[in-house]
C-alpha cells in the first residue's frame, strides 16, 4: 500500500517540477537553464572571499580572483532569486569590484573604472522559506535569530535569552526525520525515550518536554502525541529556560527547561522543487517532496506543499508507517498578509516503546541486543491528526501591525493496544500479566490576537507588543479496557518471547469518557527598550494567566525581566529572570486521588555572554532553574511541596571557523538536586535522568580536492545519571561517534545531492536515560542513505 504512496509522491514531485519549469521558461521568455536563468540561492554570510567561493559553487561557475583584492571584507550572504551575474553584482555591491565573464565562460574579479558603481540586480530577496525569517548564519546550520514568543523574531546576538534556530539546510544535510534527530546537535538536550519510539520527547536542561507541548509557528496546541515530520519545517527554534511571560502557559507542563517552536515552510519568490528518497536502519524507506510557487500580480499568492511517506522496519524490527501531507497558502498585499497552514498525518506503529522502568532496589541489568524488540508484535498504535491555522496581519499605521490567528487540532486514535508491565529486575526479567486497549479523541482550539509596534520617548526606542491568548484542550470519548492474560508470561530483555494477545477476539465497544475541558487564557504586554545608541536592550514583560479545568480555576501573573548590553567587537553580556506557569499535576494516589493540583510556577535566573565573530559565534550561559514537584505526604495527601533545582553552565559554538570548515555543538554541565522532599528523605539527591556532563560537537569539512564533496563527524558524550531518587541505580556515562558524507552535483538542469551516514560508528552498546525514569538501549551501528533532487 505505502509502496504505491511512495511512487505516487515521487511522481507528483517530478511532474509538478517539470510542469513548473516549462511554465517558467514560457513566462520569462528565457531558456530553462544557463547563466541567464533566474535561480534561488541561499548562501550563508562570512568573509567575502569565502562567500564568493560558495556562491560560485552553488551557481555552477568558475570564479578566479586574488583574495588580497578583498582584504577583510565581510558579506551577509545571498538569499533570493538571481541570475548568475545578478548574484555576483549583489554580493559585490559597494566594493568597487565586479565579476566579469571571460571568453571561456569563467568569471574573474576586476576593479570598476573610476566613478563607476556596481548596480545589483533589482529583485525581491526572499528568505529561504519565509520572507520575515532571520537570515541564515555563516555555515548555514543555524540562523542569526529566532522567534521570542510575542516579541517576534529577534537576532540571537541582541536577545537576552539562550536561543538556537536550526535551519532546513541542517535538517536536510543530516537527513533528520524528527525533532530528536535535530537536537542531537545540542549539548543541553537529551532524548527521553528509545530511539525507535513513535513519540518525540526530550529533556532540555534536564527538564522533560513532550511533542504535544511544541509550538507551531509560535502557537501551542497544534502539535500532538507523535513524532513530528521535521522535513516539513523551515526551522526548529529552541528557547531555553522557562519564559511563560513571552510564550504563554503550557497545558502540558513541559516548558520548564525550554520551548521548541516549529516554523512551517512558506512559498518563496523563487520556485521550490525538491524530491528526496531515503533508506535507513534495517528496511525503512521514505519519500519526501517539497514544492512551492508564488504567482499572481507581484507574486502576491503563494503555496508550499510538503509530503512525506515512510514504510518498513527500524533496526529493532519495529514496523513504522507514515503518510503526512502539509500545505501552506499565503497572500501578501499592500499592508495585509494572510496565511493558512494545514496538515494531516497518519502514523501506525507496531510494536510500541522499547524502554523500561528499573524495579526499586534492582541492579542495572546487562545491556541487551538493541536489534531485538522484545515487546509483543501485536502492540499497535494508530494515530491520525488533522490541524489548521489561519493567520492574518495588517499594518494599521506606520510601524504598527495588528494580527489575529485561530487554529484547531483533531487527533483520533482508532487503535492503541499495548502490554502494561515495563518494570524489569536486575536480571532483565519482566512479567506480563495484562494488556490494555486505550482509544481517545483530542480536540484543541487556540486563538490569539495582538498589536505590536515601535515608538520613541526621547532617546529611548520602544518595541511594544500586546497580546491576548485563548486555548481550549479536551480529551474526548476515551475508552480504556484492561484484560488479564490467561497465564502470566515471564520474559527477559535478551530474546523475543511470544505473548498471547488477550484482545485477539476484538475490542468490545464501550461508552467513552470525556474529560473536562482545559482552558489556558492570558493577556500579556511586553516592551523592549533600546538605550545608549542601542547598546543596552531591556525587555520587560508581564502575562496574566488563567488555567481552568472543571472546578479548578487559578490565575497568576508571571514576569520576565531581561537585559543585554553590547560591549564591543560583537561581544555582549546578558541576563534574565523569567517565570513560567504550567498546569499542575493530577493526584495519582492518596486521599485526594484524581484532584487537579494548582498550577505551578517555574523560575529561572540566567546570565551569559554572546560573541559574534562574523563567521562563527560563541555563547556561554549560567542558569538556575527551580521547578515545583509533588509527592504523597505523611497525611496521605498528594501535594505540590517539593522542588527540583538545576544549575548549569553551557558553552556552545557554531558557524564557519575556516574556509569550508563548520563547527556546531558545545558542552553543558548540569548540577541538579532535590529540595523540600517528603520528610527531607531525598533532599540533596540528584534528580532522575539528569546527567551531569554532556558534550556534543560536530564538524563539517568541504573537500577542496573534490568540489561538491563534504565530510562530517560528530562526537556525543553523556555523563552518568540515576534512575532513582535514592541515587542507588546509576547508569554509566556513554560515548557515540557519528560520521557522514554528501556529494552535490548537477545532472543536466537538476541539482542532485547524495548523502550517507553512519550513527554509532563504534557500535557501542549502552543504556540511556533523559529527564525521566525510563531507561532504554542505545541504537546499534545504523546507516542512512538518501538522494535529493532539486529542479
Amino acid at each position: 500500500m505505502l509502496l504505491a504512496v511512495h511512487s505516487a509522491v515521487f511522481a507528483l514531485a517530478l511532474g509538478a517540477g517539470m510542469t513548473a519549469n516549462a511554465q517558467e521558461a514560457v513566462t520569462a521568455g528565457i531558456a530553462p537553464a544557463g547563466e541567464a536563468e533566474v535561480r534561488s540561492f541561499d548562501v550563508a554570510g562570512g568573509p567575502l572571499a569565502q562567500v564568493l567561493g560558495r556562491y560560485a559553487g552553488a551557481a555552477g561557475v568558475t570564479l578566479s580572483f586574488d583574495a588580497s583584492q578583498l582584504g577583510a571584507a565581510h558579506s551577509d550572504g545571498l538569499r533570493g532569486s538571481y541570475t548568475v551575474q545578478g548574484g555576483f553584482a549583489r554580493l559585490l555591491s559597494g566594493t568597487g569590484l565586479e565579476a566579469s565573464r571571460t571568453g571561456d565562460g569563467r568569471y574573474v574579479l576586476r576593479r570598476l573604472p573610476a566613478g563607476a558603481t556596481t548596480l545589483p540586480e533589482v529583485r525581491v530577496a526572499a528568505q529561504a522559506g519565509r520572507n520575515d525569517l532571520p537570515q541564515v548564519y555563516a555555515g548555514g546550520q543555524v540562523a542569526r535569530g529566532s522567534r521570542i514568543g510575542m516579541l517576534g523574531n529577534s537576532d540571537m546576538f541582541k536577545t537576552p535569552f539562550s536561543v538556537k534556530s536550526y535551519t532546513n539546510e541542517l535538517i536536510r544535510n543530516q537527513s533528520a526525520r524528527n525533532v530528536n534527530d535535530v537536537v542531537a546537535n545540542d549539548p543541553s538536550i537529551r532524548t527521553s525515550l528509545s530511539a525507535t519510539s513513535p513519540l518525540d520527547q526530550s529533556a532540555i536542561r534536564g527538564f522533560m518536554t513532550n511533542s504535544d507541548g511544541y509550538l507551531f509557528d509560535g502557537v501551542e496546541g497544534l502539535i500532538a502525541y507523535s513524532n513530528v515530520p521535521i522535513q516539513h519545517y523551515e526551522r526548529l527554534e529552541v528557547l531555553k529556560g522557562p519564559a511563560g511571560g513571552v510564550v504563554g502557559a503550557s497545558g502540558y507542563g513541559s516548558t520548564v527547561g525550554g520551548t521548541f517552536n516549529l516554523v512551517p515552510k512558506r512559498a518563496t519568490d523563487a520556485p521550490v522543487r525538491s524530491a528526496t528518497v531515503y533508506a535507513n536502519d534495517k528496511s525503512l524507506f521514505g519519500t519526501h517532496i517539497d514544492i512551492g510557487q508564488r504567482f499572481g500580480t507581484d507574486n502576491r499568492f503563494g503555496f508550499r506543499l510538503n509530503m512525506t511517506a515512510e514504510d518498513g522496519e527500524l533496526y529493532d524490527d519495529a514496523e513504522r508507517h507514515l503518510v503526512a501531507p502539509q500545505i501552506a497558502l499565503d497572500y501578501r498585499g499592500d499592508g495585509v498578509r494572510l496565511a493558512l497552514d494545514a496538515g494531516y498525518s497518519r502514523r501506525k506503529s507496531s510494536p510500541l516503546f522499547n524502554h523500561w522502568i528499573l524495579a526499586p532496589g534492582a541492579a542495572l541489568p546487562a545491556v541487551p541486543d538493541p536489534s531485538v524488540h522484545i515487546k509483543p508484535k501485536w502492540e499497535t498504535l494508530d494515530v491520525r491528526q488533522t490541524f489548521g491555522l489561519v493567520s492574518a496581519e495588517w499594518d494599521v499605521a506606520d510601524d504598527w501591525t495588528a494580527y489575529v490567528r485561530y487554529g484547531k487540532l483533531h487527533e483520533n486514535t482508532p487503535e492503541r493496544l499495548y502490554i502494561d508491565n515495563t518494570t524489569i529486575d536486575g536480571a532483565g526479567r519482566v512479567t506480563y500479566d495484562r494488556a490494555t486497549s486505550l482509544l481517545w479523541t483530542q480536540e484543541n482550539e487556540v486563538g490569539t490576537a495582538g498589536v505590536r509596534g515601535q515608538f520613541d520617548t526621547g532617546s529611548v526606542k520602544h518595541q511594544l507588543s500586546v497580546a491576548i491568548l485563548r486555548q481550549r484542550h479536551q480529551l474526548q470519548d476515551m475508552k480504556q479496557q484492561t484484560r488479564l492474560l490467561a497465564t502470566p508470561v515471564v520474559a527477559d530483555l535478551y530474546g523475543y518471547t511470544d505473548v498471547p494477545n488477550p484482545f485477539a477476539d476484538g475490542t468490545p465497544d464501550i461508552p467513552g469518557v470525556t474529560s473536562p475541558a482545559l482552558y489556558l487564557n492570558s493577556v500579556a504586554i511586553a516592551d523592549t527598550l533600546s538605550m545608549f545608541d542601542e547598546r543596552l536592550l531591556l525587555t520587560l514583560a508581564l502575562r496574566n494567566q488563567t488555567i481552568k479545568q472543571g472546578a479548578s480555576d487559578h490565575s497568576k501573573t508571571t514576569p520576565t525581566v531581561a537585559a543585554l548590553y553590547k560591549i564591543d567587537n560583537g561581544l555582549s553580556i546578558y541576563g534574565n529572570y523569567a517565570e513560567s506557569l504550567a498546569k499542575g499535576q493530577t493526584a495519582t494516589a492518596g486521599s485526594n486521588i484524581g484532584e487537579n493540583l494548582p498550577p505551578y510556577v517555574s523560575k529561572q535566573r540566567e546570565v551569559g555572554l554572546k560573541w559574534d565573530r562574523g563567521h562563527y559565534g560563541i555563547t556561554a550561559a549560567y542558569f538556575d532553574i527551580i521547578k515545583t514537584t509533588a509527592f504523597l505526604d505523611s497525611d496521605n495527601v498528594f501535594r505540590a511541596a517539593g522542588e527540583q533545582q538545576h544549575r548549569g553552565i553551557e558553552l556552545e559554538t557554531f558557524g564557519e571557523v575556516a574556509k569550508g570548515v563548520r563547527l556546531l555543538g558545545g558542552v553543558a554541565w548540569i548540577d541538579g538536586k532535590m529540595q523540600r522532599t517528603q520528610n527531607g528523605t531525598f533532599d540533596g539527591a540528584k534528580p532522575i535522568g539528569v546527567p551531569e556532563l554532556n558534550v556534543n560537537l560536530g564538524a563539517e569539512v568541504d573537500l577542496a580536492q573534490v568540489p561538491g564533496m563534504t565530510l562530517s563527524a560528530r562526537v556525543i558524550h553523556t555523563g552518568a545519571a540515576y534512575a532513582d531518587l535514592a541515587n542507588t541505580q546509576r547508569l554509566p556515562s556513554w560515548n557515540r561517534v557519528d560520521i557522514g558524507a554528501r556529494y552535490q552535483m548537477r545532472l543536466g538542469e537538476r541539482l542532485v545531492t547524495l548523502r550517507a551516514g553512519i550513527d554509532n560508528l563504534l557500535d557501542d552498546a549502552h543504556w540511556t536515560i533523559g529527564g525521566r525514569n525510563f531507561i532504554s538501549v542505545a541504537p546499534p551501528r545504523t546507516w542512512l542513505l538518501s538522494a535529493s533532487m532539486d529542479f
